[in-house]
C-alpha cells in the first residue's frame, strides 16, 4: 500500500511545509510518506523554485547559496529579503538531509489548477475534485495536509472527505504549534477525525467500491440470530483484547469487523486486513512483518508491513486464520506477549500496538485441530458465532435489499426486483453462500434482465437457471442445528425456530407444500403456523 500526501502548495512557506509534513508523518506517526500530489494555484516564486531544485539534487544548495550571497553584496536594500531567502533554503537543505538519511525520498507530481481565485469555493472544488477523478484510487493509503491554503481550501477538502469522494481510511492532518515555545521548534501534526456518515458518503462510498463488498445494517436486523451476535460485539468491541469470529464462508463476518468491532473500539486509528489463505507462508511472513533490502532472493529494496502501521494502535484483522502456518503462529504469539516484532532480515525489533480480530469458517473442533493449541487460547479471548442467512429469515428482505445496492444495481437505476416466486424462494432455499448466494441470484437476475427486457422474465429465468445448477443440500448442516441454542432464547423461541426448519427442509425436499404436508402428516393449521413464524414474531414485539 502506497502512502500519498495530497497537499497544497503553501503561499508563505513554499515546498519547505510539504517537507516538514513528510519528515513529521514519520517521526511523530511512524508513516513513510512514497509519493506526494502538490497542488498549485499559482506560478511557483523564486524560493519554491530553489527549494523544489534543493529537493531533487541538494548538491545545488552551495550554488544557490553563494547566488543569493552575490546579489546581497550588489543590492544593500534587498539584505532583509535575501537573509529571509537564505533562512529559508538552508532550513530546506537540513530537513532534505534529514529525510535522505531516513530513506525518505518520495516522488512529487505538481498538479497545477487553475481556480478562479483561493476564496471561491466553487471553482476550488471543481478543481480538486478533478485531481482525484484524474488519481487511480487502488493500493493507496492517502494522506491530506490541511494546514496550506485559505479556510475555503480547508472547508473543501472536509466536504470531499465528508461525501465519500476519498476511499475509506484517508486520513486529514493539521499542523498545530505551541505558541509559548520558540518559533524554531517544530510543531505537532495532528490528526484530524472528521466523518459525519451522511447519505452522500454512502452514495460516492458505493461507487468508487471496486470489490462490493456485503453490506449489513445492525441496526435494522430483526433476527433474533443476528440481534444475539451483534449485542454479543458490542459488548467485547471496547475491550482490546483478541476476538474470534467464526461462521460460515459468506455471512458477513469481515463486514461485522468493520462496521462495529474496528468503530466502536479504535475508531480514527489503523485498520488492515489480510486473508491468510490467499499467501504462502513465507509472502504471508513479508506481508505482516516487513523485510530488509537484500534478505532473500528477489527483495531489492525494504518494505513496511503491515504491523509498521500500528506503533500506537488500531485493529488487524486476519481472515482465514486456519490456513496461517506453525512459524507465522508462533511469530504472532511473540508479538502479542511482548509487542515486538522483526523485520525478516534484521535483529532490531520494531513496536507494534494493536487489537488483533481473526475469523474462520471451520467448526469450532476442526480449528482447534488446525492451530497450535497456545496460539488458539490467545486468539479466541472473546468468541463470536456469526449464524448463516438460513437462521436470518426476518433479515433476508433486508439483505436483498442491501445486496442490491452494494453490487451497484441501485446507483445504475435498476429497481429492486421483488415478486413472489423471489420471495418463495428466499425464504426456502438453504442458502448455503449465504451472501454470496444473493450476490449471485442479482448478477442473473441482471443478466436476463438485458436479454428480455422484463423484470418478471429476468427472475423466473434466473431462479430456473439457478435451480438448474446449484445442488441443493437438503440436511441441516452443523452449523443450523447450533444456531438454534441462543443464550437469549427461550424454550419457545427454540421450538419455534425447528419448527420453522422442519417445514422449510420439507418444501424443498418434497417439491411443494402440499406433499410436505402430507409427508410430515401435522395439520394445514400448524404447518401454516411454523411457516409463518415471522409473521408470529412481529405480532409478539
Amino acid at each position: 500500500m502506497k502512502n500519498t500526501l495530497l497537499t497544497w502548495d503553501s503561499y508563505n512557506n513554499g515546498f519547505y511545509v510539504t517537507l516538514q509534513t513528510i519528515s513529521l508523518l514519520y517521526e511523530q506517526h511512524d508513516i513513510r510518506i512514497q509519493e506526494v500530489v502538490y497542488l498549485q494555484n499559482d506560478n511557483l516564486n523564486e524560493i519554491n523554485l530553489n527549494e523544489f531544485r534543493i529537493f531533487k539534487n541538494k548538491k545545488e544548495f552551495e550554488a544557490i547559496r553563494k547566488k543569493l550571497n552575490a546579489k546581497k553584496d550588489k543590492a544593500a536594500s534587498d539584505h532583509i529579503e535575501i537573509n529571509k531567502h537564505l533562512e529559508r533554503l538552508e532550513k530546506t537543505y537540513k530537513i532534505c538531509l534529514d529525510l535522505s538519511e531516513n530513506k525518505l525520498n518520495p516522488t512529487v507530481t505538481q498538479k497545477r489548477l487553475n481556480i478562479r481565485s483561493v476564496t471561491h469555493y466553487q471553482s476550488i472544488y471543481e478543481q480538486v475534485r478533478q485531481v482525484l477523478d484524474d488519481e487511480d484510487r487502488q493500493d493507496r493509503s492517502w494522506h491530506v495536509n490541511l494546514s496550506p491554503g485559505t479556510p475555503q481550501m480547508h472547508a473543501v477538502w472536509l466536504m470531499l472527505n465528508m461525501s465519500g469522494h476519498f476511499p475509506e481510511g484517508t486520513q486529514l492532518w493539521a499542523t498545530q504549534r505551541d505558541r509559548s515555545k520558540s518559533r524554531h521548534a517544530k510543531p505537532t501534526l495532528s490528526k484530524l477525525d472528521f466523518l459525519p456518515r451522511t447519505r452522500l458518503h454512502e452514495v460516492w462510498s458505493v461507487k468508487y467500491d471496486r470489490k462490493f463488498g456485503v453490506r449489513i445494517e445492525p441496526e435494522r436486523t430483526m433476527s433474533s440470530a443476528r440481534q444475539a451476535t451483534e449485542k454479543q460485539l458490542r459488548i467485547f468491541a471496547p475491550v482490546p483484547a483478541p476476538l474470534l469470529l467464526m461462521g460460515d464462508r459468506g455471512v458477513g463476518k469481515t463486514t461485522y469487523v468493520e462496521q462495529i468491532i474496528h468503530p466502536e473500539s479504535r475508531a480514527g486509528e489503523e485498520y488492515a486486513k489480510r486473508a491468510c489463505g490467499t499467501f504462502s507462508e513465507e509472502l504471508l511472513r513479508s506481508e505482516l512483518f516487513g523485510h530488509k533490502a537484500g534478505s532473500f532472493t528477489g527483495a531489492t529494496k525494504d518494505k513496511p508491513g503491515l504491523l509498521d502501521r500500528f506503533p500506537s494502535g488500531g485493529t488487524l484483522f486476519l481472515d482465514e486464520i486456519h490456513d496461517l502456518g506453525p512459524s507465522l503462529q508462533r511469530m504472532l504469539m511473540h508479538v502479542l506477549d511482548t509487542g515486538e516484532y522483526y523485520p525478516i532480515g534484521t535483529t532490531q525489533p520494531k513496536k507494534a500496538v494493536f487489537r488483533l480480530v481473526t475469523a474462520s469458517n471451520l467448526s469450532l473442533p476442526e480449528l482447534r485441530q488446525r492451530l497450535h493449541s497456545d496460539f488458539y487460547d490467545r486468539i479466541s479471548t472473546f468468541i463470536v458465532q456469526v449464524p448463516p442467512l438460513s437462521q436470518c429469515r426476518d433479515d433476508i428482505q433486508l439483505f436483498w435489499k442491501n445486496t442490491w445496492a452494494s453490487l451497484g444495481y441501485t446507483n445504475k437505476g435498476y429497481p429492486l426486483p421483488w415478486n413472489q416466486s423471489l420471495q418463495n424462494y428466499l425464504e426456502t432455499h438453504p442458502l448455503t453462500g449465504n451472501f454470496r448466494d444473493l450476490q449471485k441470484l442479482a448478477h442473473h437476475i441482471v443478466a436476463f434482465y438485458h436479454d428480455t427486457m422484463r423484470w418478471e422474465n429476468a427472475i423466473t429465468q434466473a431462479l430456473e437457471s439457478l435451480t438448474k445448477w446449484n445442488e441443493i443440500d437438503t440436511d441441516l448442516n452443523q452449523s443450523e442445528k447450533e444456531n438454534y441454542f441462543q443464550p437469549d432464547k427461550t424454550y419457545e423461541e427454540i421450538l419455534l425456530d425447528f419448527n420453522r426448519d422442519v417445514t422449510l427442509w420439507a418444501i424443498r425436499h418434497y417439491g411443494s407444500r402440499q406433499q410436505a404436508l402430507e409427508k410430515l402428516k401435522i395439520s394445514s393449521g400448524s404447518f401454516s403456523n411454523y411457516y409463518n413464524m415471522k409473521g408470529r414474531k412481529n405480532k409478539k414485539s
